[in-house]
């Protein structure tokens, strides 16, 4: 076409300016303008600016981003290679004046990776990981090339990239001055990912391994010791066979280090005593005791050295008779010659055995049983192996030291224990409590969400329950199993069972986060402690926690005991003030639960309790102790109380709360920014409100205020989350809707915000809206939930019938699509075509997915064991070669199972 015919109309548009982030380039007449005339105009005034302002990272940015519209408008695919080339030149000329800049580093490496060998595009990535060792987005960036590198990929090479990542990440902490919650926090994720990583080839052991090493040294360390003295003697302790975190009589490594420095000081010190000369005569000797030969122990291995001289000389003797008496015991010799004969034949024919599809079946199930091992074994238990296969769960300290660090900030290491129970522990642990309006409170697990179990799982529940509500819900739970969006597998719990053992880890585990961490009644509560319990909890280390008194008091209340749960509660509510400014701020999670409490009964008195409650928790703030029984209510009162509160509540959103403080915590500090106790605080300021019939509504303007890069901060992000979900739970109607929508602009891939979106259109049945509002995020904010919530819309039509959902498959699996490298999204594309019957399709989105994905053992065995009738069987046995090839972990021998049919035949 002839491009000077071509016309773009842009209208009504506001003036451009270089460096406002819109692609479409506005233009401020209402005329019009051809492509080429549009296109020479942006050109010069990008160059321009680019010559004005070369300190403006923005505008370098969205020079180099209008390369990919002016593509787009030219349509000239030959010219793609030109125009990628002339990117790279900006980007080059960007980072002269921008040499660290994080955003053009993966922009140039985005565009080299395109037009460049894999050698060459190594080698940048190396030097640009070499500059900036201390930015683990660089890392990320550069461990996911690596991974999606097909040709180059092996899982060794994989984990020396993460092994480097955690060195570099680690020597970059120990530089940090100030709040070191940020570079901990750095840490921890990669910690998580490497595991997560090893538990997707297949190495479930060495991935327990590292989160036992990682918990133990980095949170149960002990205090006054430099980290290289602890590293040191944490090999000791990792090889002794001391029990570890988890495990039954773990009594963690700070109690070995403590018992262990003290028999070590001991043992010296009987030394010291031992060598200083005496003055008295010492007594004569006792006279040696009597003992039998096998009862001395020798020193320098001569007793061994004794043992194996007789051992010869028996044999020699025992060869002498023999020989003298072969011909008479002939006979008895037969058998074992009969047997190592058979032995000869079998493996004879195990050599020559062709490895047909009975072979390959038989491997894929003893492969698959034997994957179901999970916790590492120590030398000292294993037996002796006679090959690699037999080493796989014997994970030495070696293999786990890299990325060790001593946590020092508490929010860093409840964060590691929270990423543990994640990976390890049930999905019911993090499900969303609907019912107490509390479903938004565990939302800190939406950094790491692309691979966990839980939010998957209960959104195909969910969907399912949508796409099937005029069934029954005995239907629904019997079909949803039927459904092809329920594939689980390949992602990090889908190995969890409810093996005896595995229950046993993980309530050990609990229990030490608990005793570790009292503050955090998070772990308490996942003990699920009934009232006896929790009273023994309390006379403990937990006495100053009142978010658990307040739970005492809430299961007093809940068994009928109303009286004796406000006598729990107006006790622990007195004592707030002594506990000092750190626990005292728990003070407002004991007014809501107290204040829920009340409101959940009907009668007047609650009500009247409830706004004493709050009364009393406002004239706290202001130093004045009045218990909720002696609140006299009165105008004047109430309007003091109203302007405490908001005094409370500015102080909430800094890290403050009821008790005042002489400093809020600084912007570094991991303190700073709304907290927990903050989110109680502004829940009690909004109910105190609701009950005098102010029209404030304080928690709508709060999140209208708030900037996105504040409830962004990733220590503030799950409180943000709790305080959007609060909000929605109280609205209804085109309220409610608007209130979802601004938090998905927040937070765009969180699974609570994303199922009340989907659950408020199936009620209005506004479907299609729902499939356009995913459309436009996707774009915005690739991310493998919102493709599992796209599928999840078309989840009642099978694949062969299904073009959106075939649509919205193969747009994620792109391979420029940073959702192609999701396991679980290649395994749901499979079993969606294997459920149609479309074998053929199965085995193409195999072959693609192992090429996207090759660390991911349930994506080949998956292949291999489903999609095995449109495979040869040498094509199978091929590709289980590519697997070892790959360094996939393997427990299973093909050999072993060519002998036991050789035996069986």
């Amino acid at each position: 076409k002839d491009s000077n015919t071509e016309f773009v109309a842009l209208r009504h548009r506001v003036s451009s300016n270089v460096g406002n982030g819109d692609g479409a380039a506005p233009v401020e007449d209402d005329g019009m303008e051809s492509v080429n005339a549009y296109l020479m105009r942006r050109t010069k005034m990008f160059n321009q600016a680019a010559r004005e302002s070369p300190h403006d990272v923005k505008v370098w940015i969205d020079f180099a981003q209008f390369q990919d519209q002016f593509l787009a408008l030219t349509n000239k695919r030959a010219e793609a290679a030109q125009l990628i080339e002339k990117k790279i030149t900006i980007l080059e000329q960007a980072l002269r004046h921008h040499p660290n800049n994080e955003t053009l580093l993966l922009m140039l490496m985005s565009e080299t990776e395109k037009i460049e060998e894999s050698s060459a595009v190594l080698s940048q990535w190396n030097r640009i990981c070499e500059r900036n060792y201390h930015n683990p987005e660089i890392w990320h960036a550069f461990i996911r090339y690596r991974k999606r590198d097909f040709n180059t990929f092996s899982v060794s090479q994989i984990r020396g990239e993460y092994d480097r990542a955690l060195r570099s990440l680690a020597a970059a902490r120990r530089l940090v001055k100030d709040d070191l919650h940020e570079s901990e926090f750095a840490i921890i994720d990669f910690i998580v990912e490497a595991c997560r990583f090893d538990i997707q080839c297949g190495s479930t052991e060495r991935a327990v391994a590292r989160l036992q090493a990682a918990v133990e040294f980095g949170c149960f360390s002990p205090t006054g010791v430099s980290e290289a003295e602890l590293l040191d003697s944490f090999e000791t302790f990792w090889e002794c066979g001391e029990p570890r975190v988890g495990e039954e009589n773990a009594k963690g490594w700070s109690h070995w280090f403590d018992a262990n420095a003290a028999l070590k000081s001991k043992l010296e010190l009987q030394a010291r005593h031992a060598n200083q000369p005496s003055t008295d005569v010492p007594p004569p000797p006792p006279p040696p005791p009597t003992l039998a030969r096998e009862e001395v122990v020798l020193g320098g291995g001569w007793e061994d050295f004794d043992k194996n001289a007789d051992i010869e000389k028996y044999e020699e003797n025992e060869d002498e008779n023999d020989d003298s008496v072969v011909d008479e015991d002939a006979d008895d010799v037969e058998p074992d010659a009969v047997a190592i004969a058979r032995l000869e034949e079998q493996l004879e024919a195990a050599e020559d055995r062709e490895v047909d599809d009975d072979i390959i079946n038989r491997w894929i199930a003893k492969e698959s049983e034997r994957d179901k091992n999970w916790l590492p074994i120590r030398l000292m238990d294993a037996d002796e192996p006679d090959d690699d296969v037999g080493t796989i769960g014997i994970i030495d300290f070696d293999e786990i030291k890299n990325g060790l660090s001593v946590f020092t900030s508490p929010a860093a290491q409840v964060r590691l224990c929270k990423h543990v129970l994640r990976l390890l522990a049930q999905a019911e642990d993090f499900e969303p409590d609907a019912k107490n309006n509390e479903f938004g409170k565990h939302i800190d697990y939406i950094e790491n969400v692309e691979a966990t179990r839980q939010p998957y799982s209960h959104l195909a529940k969910a969907f399912t329950k949508f796409e099937m509500s005029k069934e029954s819900e005995a239907h629904v739970a019997v079909a949803s199993e039927n459904v092809w969006l329920f594939q689980m597998e390949g992602i990090e719990n889908a190995w969890d069972t409810n093996e005896p053992t595995r229950i046993t880890f993980i309530r050990n585990m609990r229990r030490a986060f608990a005793s570790r961490f009292p503050q955090e009644v998070f772990f308490t509560n996942l003990l699920k402690p009934n009232a006896e319990q929790v009273k023994h909890l309390l006379s403990g280390a937990h006495g100053n926690s009142l978010e658990l008194w307040a739970n005492l008091a809430v299961m007093e209340g809940q068994g009928h005991h109303k009286s004796l749960s406000r006598k729990i509660f107006t006790r622990a509510f007195a004592s707030a003030p002594s506990l000092g400014v750190f626990f005292g701020q728990s003070v407002s999670h004991l007014a809501w639960l107290w204040v829920s409490q009340e409101l959940r009964e009907d009668p007047l008195d609650s009500k009247n309790h409830a706004k004493s409650v709050l009364c009393s928790l406002a004239h706290m703030s202001l130093g004045k102790l009045v218990q909720p029984d002696t609140w006299t209510d009165d105008k004047q009162s109430l309007r003091q109380v109203k302007t405490a509160f908001e005094q409370m509540a500015g102080r909430a959103l800094l890290g403050g709360g009821v008790l005042s403080a002489p400093n809020l915590p600084s912007k570094d500090s991991s303190l700073y920014g709304l907290q927990s106790h903050g989110v109680a605080l502004l829940r009690c300021y909004d109910t105190f409100l609701n009950l005098t019939g102010d029209a404030d509504d304080v928690i709508d303007v709060i999140l209208n205020d708030a900037g996105l890069e504040t409830q962004r901060r990733m220590i503030n992000a799950p409180h943000w989350h709790e305080l959007h979900c609060v909000y929605i739970s109280k609205v209804s109607g085109h309220r409610k809707r608007s209130s979802i929508e601004r938090a998905l602009r927040v937070f765009p891939i969180s699974p609570v915000l994303l199922l009340e979106m989907c659950a408020l259109e199936y009620e209005v049945q506004g479907k299609q809206r729902m499939r356009r509002y995913l459309d436009l995020a996707l774009e915005s904010t690739p991310s493998a939930l919102l493709v599992f919530c796209s599928l999840g819309l078309e989840v009642s039509k099978p694949l062969a019938s299904n073009p959106r959902a075939i649509s919205v498959f193969e747009r994620a699996l792109d391979r420029s699509a940073p959702t192609s490298h999701t396991p679980l999204l290649w395994l749901i594309y499979m079993r969606a075509y294997v459920m149609s019957g479309r074998m053929s399709n199965a085995k193409t989105v195999f072959l693609r997915a192992v090429n996207a994905v090759p660390w991911s053992k349930s994506v080949w065995l998956y292949g291999l064991s489903h999609i095995r009738h449109v495979f040869t069987a040498n094509e199978r046995s091929a590709l289980i070669d590519v697997m070892r090839e790959k360094e996939i972990t393997i427990r299973t021998d093909m050999y072993e199972i060519l002998l036991e049919s050789a035996v069986d035949a």
